[in-house]
């Protein structure tokens, strides 16, 4: 047996055959006809009209014959269609092609076969009218020119159901055309070579106030000389061979109101290629040139606003890239630099509220907003170079879209460096001394307490020297209080010079002053020896501009390893100063307990 293989235009055949629309659809009269007169015509027992597809062959005719189909392998209609003309085979047994074929040597136990091919429109030949019978028998040229007149009959069938599925095919696709210009937004028109309106979609009467049945069959012109004049140029420019896509209309309307429209034209063409008239597609832009308007006002006015504030406003976008820097923020950080979050610390020197750390990314106050966290009055302080330091309080969330998408973060950064200069400075007022600049009475407990505390927690002992000028109250009253005031200035910085980079050096009120010694390895002869040093720092006379004053203090001192409390250790260091003052000027003496 010899297998059939393809024809030459294969892929073209089978195209055109599914074009057909024949293919397992239902029995039908006008091609039963023709299998019912060839099986009559030529006294065979069966006659087929056959349809050869890519692996079958399909019967959409059968006169007196079972199976529907068969595999195009074994088939004989697929060496039919091998060639034009007519394969007659008048013993199938003593044809190589098909002595051994299973529909040869088993049922349907074919001995003889003729058949015609039958082409489609396009000229492939997709099948064949073919008669069978189970004996071998002679076909002389009458019997051809006979098969072959019902073949042609079987072809103009196919021909008729060609143009039906174009029929259909077409109707469809004018429905399709129909549907879409009715539903389209657009504004359809269309207009013929004589500028007669022939389309008119519910779009363009919503949009020209105009309904169709009033328009449709005028002239263009009927829109009004403006429009319609307007219209026409763009349809003469497509005439002319030019592609015409969204051309920008604007048309005055009464009380000073704008129709801004986009026009689109293509050509419509007749059967003959011929250009037969104009179809224009116009979208209505009113809307959004509105909103463009408004978005451009909004945007010139949030630019103002961000240029006038004097906040500092930086935003970043979803993927974290930096977008807003106001002129406020930019006089901070510098401009938007196109790096990842990891980078910003280290490229703005955004540092902890003490200015001693640089930012880690999830302290960031603009990177936490992006990943959902409510920034609230986050401290930062940035040390740029070359500017000065800024501490800034800042504030920000995250932004999203009105469906809920996440758009990016802003914050808002708000200069507090003069509030926390200010802080600083009452910070220092209220705990230091404003004649010597020396720690206070408030300050000295403070820093006694913990003292206290790192003494009773390593075992050490704390000296507090309690000091007083002697016969102070003279220098105030033959100098005046000025030169009092300035002596005591010097004395404090005398004090501060004679003592340990750790000690403290404090002024309680008057001529009264204290001072805390800690870490003394051999706390009485080091109290002491602190003591001598205070005394001496005033060996030489103190010259002001008035006069030449000598200081002297005597000075009390007490002990503790941390069991008394700050108020306690000053005031015996107090009580031990004045049993000094009874010893004489420039006196030392130790706290010792009453009898």
């Amino acid at each position: 047996m010899i297998t059939p293989g393809p024809t030459p235009d294969e892929v073209e055949r089978l195209a055109a055959l599914r074009d057909l629309n024949l293919l397992d659809t239902e029995p039908e009269a006008r091609f039963d006809r023709i299998t019912r007169i060839a099986a009559r015509l030529f006294n065979t027992p069966s006659a087929l009209i056959s349809l050869v597809d890519a692996e079958r062959l399909w019967f959409k005719s059968r006169h007196c014959f079972e199976v529907t189909h068969n595999p195009r392998d074994i088939s004989f209609c697929g060496h039919a269609i091998l060639a034009p003309g007519l394969m007659v085979v008048p013993d199938t047994t003593q044809d190589e092609r098909f002595f051994d074929n299973p529909q040869v040597t088993s049922e349907p136990h074919i001995r003889f076969y003729a058949g015609a091919p039958l082409k489609a429109p396009n000229g492939s030949l997709v099948g064949t009218l073919c008669i069978i019978d189970r004996v071998a028998r002679e076909f002389d040229e009458t019997d051809a020119a006979l098969l072959q007149d019902l073949a042609n009959i079987a072809e103009d069938e196919l021909a008729r159901q060609t143009l039906s599925t174009l029929a259909i095919k077409l109707h469809r696709a004018n429905q399709e055309r129909e549907s879409l210009i009715q539903a389209s937004p657009l504004a359809i028109i269309s207009y013929n070579s004589d500028r007669l309106v022939e389309v008119w979609n519910p779009a363009a009467e919503q949009l020209f106030e105009t309904s169709g049945n009033a328009i449709v069959g005028q002239p263009l012109m009927e829109l009004g000389p403006r429009l319609s004049s307007e219209l026409l140029t763009i349809g003469d420019r497509v005439k002319q061979g030019e592609s015409v896509q969204n051309v920008p209309l604007s048309l005055a309307l009464p009380e000073s109101a704008v129709m801004h429209l986009s026009v689109s034209a293509a050509p419509m063409k007749d059967t003959e290629g011929e250009l037969s008239g104009i179809t224009l597609l116009i979208a209505d832009l009113s809307e959004r040139e509105q909103l463009t308007r408004e978005l451009e006002r909004e945007h010139e006015l949030l630019k103002a606003v961000l240029d006038n504030v004097g906040v500092g406003v930086v935003a970043c976008d979803q993927s974290a890239a930096l977008t807003v820097f106001n002129p406020t923020a930019s006089e901070h950080l510098g401009g938007p630099v196109d790096i990842p979050p990891d980078q910003w610390a280290r490229e703005y020197q955004i540092y902890d509220a003490e200015g001693e750390r640089l930012l880690d990314v999830g302290e960031l106050p603009l990177y936490r907003a992006l990943r959902g966290e409510r920034v609230k009055d986050a401290e930062i302080v940035l040390r740029p170079e070359n500017k000065p330091q800024r501490t800034l309080l800042v504030n920000g969330r995250a932004f999203e879209s009105a469906t809920g998408e996440k758009l990016g973060a802003v914050v808002a950064l708000h200069d507090i460096t003069q509030r926390k200069e200010m802080e600083r400075a009452l910070e220092h007022q209220a705990n230091h001394d404003s004649l010597t600049g020396l720690p206070n009475r408030a300050a000295l407990i403070v820093a006694l307490q913990q003292a206290n505390a790192r003494a009773a927690r390593h075992g050490k002992t704390v000296a507090v020297l309690f000091l007083d000028l002697d016969d102070f109250k003279t220098i105030n009253d033959t100098y005046g209080h000025q030169v009092g005031d300035q002596a005591l200035q010097q004395f404090a910085k005398r004090l501060s010079l004679a003592v340990r980079e750790a000690d403290t050096v404090a002024r309680l009120a008057g001529d009264e002053f204290v001072v805390v010694a800690e870490e003394l390895e051999n706390p009485t002869s080091d109290a002491l020896l602190i003591a001598h040093k205070l005394l001496a720092s005033m060996n030489l006379p103190i010259e002001l501009s008035q006069a030449k004053i000598d200081l002297a203090p005597s000075i009390g001192i007490a002990m503790h390893r941390g069991e008394l409390d700050a108020e306690e250790l000053v005031r015996r260091a107090d009580s031990a100063m004045y049993q000094a003052k009874t010893q004489g000027n420039s006196g030392i003496q130790f706290y010792q307990e009453a009898n």
